[in-house]
């Protein structure tokens, strides 16, 4: 194995402690982007996760239970300022976003089970995932969104779309998505 860790072992760890703590998650990012959309390379697994932020330090205590490596202050901050942690195993990390916003709370009902893994995994639907590729705004969520729209032509609730990012928009309001 070249002594890299695999992607799969990292996303089994974190899955079963969502699951043993009961934690409603979405799989977003490269990985859900790939299944989705197309394919391409990553080296972390991103979770949207439905928890008061009052509850992070728990889930964290658990992922150190559970190998998981991470800076006790920094994700405490970064909690605090962004609702985002990271947590490292061996050579690859998981990335977390504690979900604050009333309109995506509408994405978990929408999800989309799917096998990665051998696992049976949550992932938004393709309208979802643009939505929140859109609200992170980097170079690589962008072509993400074009990848989602090339899969899905003639398929894609546009309607559903504008009216949710208006609704994110209002709710945050940031008029940038």
């Amino acid at each position: 194995m070249n002594g890299k860790t695999d992607l799969g072992d990292l996303f089994r760890k974190v899955y079963a402690v969502l699951k043993k703590e009961k934690i409603p998650y979405l799989l977003i990012g490269g990985l859900a982007a790939g299944i989705i959309g197309e394919p391409r390379f990553t080296r972390d697994a991103d979770f949207l996760i439905f928890i008061p932020r009052s509850k992070a330090k728990r889930i964290l205590g658990k992922l150190r239970e559970n190998g998981f490596d991470f800076d006790n202050k920094e994700a405490e901050n970064t909690i605090l300022s962004r609702g985002v942690f990271r947590v490292f195993w061996q050579d690859l990390h998981a990335d977390f976003v504690i979900n604050a916003l009333k309109t995506a709370r509408g994405a978990i009902k929408r999800a989309l089970d799917v096998k990665l893994f051998g696992l049976s995994v949550q992932i938004p639907s393709p309208e979802d995932l643009i939505l929140f590729k859109l609200i992170a705004g980097r170079e690589v969520d962008l072509m993400d969104v074009k990848n989602i729209f090339l899969r899905y032509e003639g398929r894609i609730d546009e309607k559903y779309l504008v009216k949710s990012a208006q609704e994110f928009c209002d709710e945050t309001e940031n008029m940038e998505v």
